[in-house]
């Protein structure tokens, strides 16, 4: 089975773990790697900042540029996206992907010369790491088997993101975390894998988060087997879940009240202070 990958130049560790087994897979031929070499340019950005604050206010898009200017992982912590354990970035220039694998890097991938080049390579199925944004036509149906894409989250309850954290904000018992087809609706596509796993209500969020990331990792791979195998049946969603988005500033402030109690983080601290308060009066 012929595979294309389509990355990032640096790639978080958890989907930095899937490529490595992929890499390592003698029997997968990677006939391909389109690496996303995009950069951000000032008018990206003034773009990207007018669309984020006319979604979700002026007060939200300074919260996150504030976070995001916050020195280590403190950012991704106030947003509730996980700590460096999963915020650690490696390039994938490291892997080897075998004689076959052409390298591609590009910051436009529906180019027509890298349309052309992606067609002569004829792969049978491609697996999307965090390159490329939303993918559309004719990239989507490039593949003659199409786009794999790995989502944390049940699509038939909740498409978008951010990661866990709606689950855990609707007080639900389970997270599903599935690997689909990319179709052109956002998480809306034919599901390859799925699997499901407690949600730990005592546990610190972002704790929780790099847990569920960092242990999920290898399901990309796993599908990706499974249809080599043949051994897959695709399912169509039996309805298309809400589409979330980044909390506003009020949920984000009460998300943090939440995690107070929690293990982890400021709550292990302020429970120990009043353990040691409660001994020692």
């Amino acid at each position: 089975m012929r595979v294309l990958i389509l990355v990032k130049s640096q790639e978080p560790i958890p989907m930095y773990r899937t490529l490595e087994m992929i890499s390592r897979d003698q029997t997968l031929t990677v006939c391909g790697v389109m690496v996303d070499n995009s950069k951000l340019t000032a008018q990206t950005l003034i773009r990207e900042m007018a669309n984020y604050c006319k979604k979700r206010g002026f007060t939200r898009m300074l919260l996150k540029i504030v976070s995001r200017s916050l020195p280590g992982d403190l950012g991704h912590r106030l947003e509730f996206e996980g700590t460096r354990r999963v915020h650690t970035y490696w390039p994938v220039s490291n892997l080897n992907f075998g004689k076959d694998a052409v390298w591609i890097w590009t910051s436009d991938p529906y180019d027509s010369a890298v349309i052309s080049r992606l067609r002569d390579l004829e792969p049978d199925i491609a697996l999307r790491a965090s390159a490329f944004g939303i993918i559309k036509e004719p990239m989507l149906s490039l593949p003659r088997l199409g786009i794999l894409s790995y989502h944390h989250g049940d699509l038939t309850k909740y498409r978008g993101g951010p990661p866990c954290l709606w689950e855990i904000w609707n007080g639900e018992k389970e997270l599903g975390v599935t690997v689909q087809i990319l179709d052109k609706g956002i998480d809306t596509g034919n599901i390859v894998l799925q699997k499901f796993y407690e949600v730990d209500h005592d546990m610190s969020i972002n704790r929780y988060v790099d847990n569920v990331k960092l242990n999920t990792a290898h399901l990309a791979y796993e599908a990706l087997k499974s249809i080599q195998s043949g051994e897959f049946n695709l399912k169509k969603p039996e309805k298309k879940g809400t589409l979330y988005t980044a909390p506003t500033v009020v949920q984000l402030a009460r998300m943090h009240l939440m995690n107070l109690k929690r293990r982890g983080d400021c709550g292990e601290r302020i429970r120990a202070s009043r353990q040691y308060r409660d001994n020692n009066p």
